[in-house]
């Protein structure tokens, strides 16, 4: 039986506004794919998209990096897609690797095709059609931007290491349909988040902690998303900030020495959903660094909010290493987040589900 997924009730953009968003987001957010640097090798370059809410998520990741294996030609590129879905029944998912003969990118707009993948940008709309090989798992969405686009270019992530860019989309509204094992569910105003990131950044030293959140109550015109760049110890701190949205419009920034992040707890699971499957032989099936809550207070010029993001479950990703035989771990979690405060003078509010994002080196 088909299952209808509705998403909450968001306030409409203006004709004008929807038409300046799709804009914007075009003009923001194309494959940087370096043919202009053919002496260069390192980049990196991925499309993240992020679905759905408690009851099911639906996370889909495209990326396309230059192959830097000695085996290969200098100048080929290769493609990955992961997907990572969670629902009453727990978490599943795959992923493709995609050589490059089964791969296409139109560098200065959005168009990737990796295999049965893809991911293209039409009249303002990202059309994502994935078809997993590995696994039963496919589905075609149109996700309709609800907000204009964030862009950060340059950001440093340590001493000798190269800057990491990104553009972020944080309300989108999804329909089409999913597909897992034959049985196909109808998905209707599903409410999205987008990223895009790129550079010639490593992972040697570097970690993250990245979230997005919007409000599960219709009636609330705001959207977060929380980005925090560390060293690979978590030590040190290069860049924080916690972005506001209201009405689709950014509201707020805090930044750096306005935002304080506090851990509490660990998220305790007997094991993790792991893609690649082959990869939980290398990582192992624990994990003891998701923090149980997450707590973040930003205040300045007048403005100040607290907000808390509470882990309910999480799944990881693993990529190995291109500078050394290790893994790094991408934990995907989903939790609930709650932000009060006041900024202009007047109050904020946010409660919802959410999906945090926690980088680190594996064992």
């Amino acid at each position: 039986m088909a299952m209808m997924t509705t998403g909450r009730a968001p306030v409409p953009l203006v004709p004008l506004d929807a038409r300046a968003v799709g804009m914007s987001v075009a003009r923001t957010n194309f494959m940087r794919r370096p043919a202009s640097e053919p002496a260069r090798v390192g980049h990196r370059e991925w499309l993240h998209f992020s679905i759905g809410g408690p009851d099911l998520t639906l996370l889909v990741n495209m990326s396309v990096v230059d192959d830097q294996r000695p085996s290969v030609p200098r100048g080929c590129e290769r493609g990955r897609v992961l997907v990572l879905v969670r629902d009453s029944g727990g978490w599943g998912g795959g992923a493709d690797e995609v050589g490059a003969a089964e791969l296409e990118v139109h560098g200065g707009r959005v168009f990737v095709a990796l295999a049965e993948s893809s991911v293209d940008l039409v009249a303002g709309v990202f059309v994502v059609k994935v078809r997993l090989r590995d696994r039963p798992i496919a589905f075609e969405l149109e996700l309709r931007p609800r907000a204009f686009p964030s862009m950060a270019s340059n950001v440093a992530i340590g001493p000798g290491e190269e800057p990491i860019n990104w553009v972020v989309v944080p309300d989108l509204s999804a329909d089409g349909w999913l597909e897992i094992a034959g049985a196909r569910r109808q998905i209707r105003g599903a409410p999205a988040y987008h990223d895009h990131n790129w550079g010639y950044f490593s992972h040697r030293d570097f970690a993250w902690q990245w979230g997005h959140a919007l409000p599960d109550d219709g009636a609330s015109p705001f959207s977060a998303v929380f980005a925090r760049l560390l060293n690979g110890a978590q030590t040190e701190t290069y860049m924080q900030s916690l972005l506001l949205w209201r009405d689709g419009r950014q509201y707020r920034v805090f930044r750096e020495d306005e935002v304080e992040v506090s851990a509490e707890g660990l998220l305790r699971k007997d094991d993790f959903f792991t893609v690649p499957r082959t990869a939980r032989l290398l990582t192992g099936g624990t994990a003891a660094d998701i923090p149980k809550r997450l707590r973040i207070e930003a205040k300045g010029r007048g403005d100040a909010v607290s907000a808390c993001f509470e882990a309910i479950d999480a799944a990881r990703i693993a990529v190995p290493n291109e500078h050394d035989l290790g893994t790094t771990l991408i934990h995907e979690v989903v939790g609930v987040f709650e932000l009060r405060g006041v900024v202009r003078g007047e109050p904020v509010a946010l409660g919802g589900h959410a999906v945090f994002e926690y980088l680190g080196r594996g064992a």
